[in-house]
């Protein structure tokens, strides 16, 4: 992050000049946000000086969730080979925050997801995370 006039927290994204059109500032990928930074404010200035109000906007700093699930169980209860039957319960994580919803996946042996598509989706807080897979349910190919 470049370093520019003094503020009140010193920092500084950078000097735009006025074209006529709007003005585009890119912000790299994994830039660090400053201790105390909420918002991207927008001051004009010229000559004379700088404005002392501008324009803002709240900063959302988005990220995928840290914070796994605690557990998963499933015991098969279908004896066919490539079918399944039975119920899969997860335990939800210790720390919700910054997660909304559980997603189960069939996935192969290096866990990777075999479909994008989810078998069950549980949204965060709910008291049971669990998806009953019906008899006869068939494996996907790889599961």
């Amino acid at each position: 992050m470049s370093r520019g006039p003094p503020g009140p927290l010193d920092t500084f994204l950078g000097v735009q000049a006025a074209t006529g059109s709007d003005v585009i500032h890119l912000i790299p990928a994994d830039t660090p946000l400053p201790a105390g930074v909420s918002h991207v404010i927008v001051l004009t200035r010229n000559a004379d000086g700088q404005m002392t109000t501008g324009v803002s906007t709240p900063i959302v700093d988005r990220a995928v969730p840290v914070n796994p699930a605690e557990a998963v169980a499933f015991d098969d209860e279908d004896l066919d080979a490539n079918e399944l039957a039975g119920v899969i319960t997860v335990t939800s994580a210790a720390d919700e925050s910054d997660l909304a919803h559980y997603c189960v996946f069939f996935a192969d042996e290096h866990l990777h997801p075999l479909l994008w598509t989810p078998v069950a989706n549980f949204t965060k807080g709910m008291s049971e995370l669990s998806h009953t897979f019906s008899e006869n349910t068939p494996l996907p190919l790889g599961a």
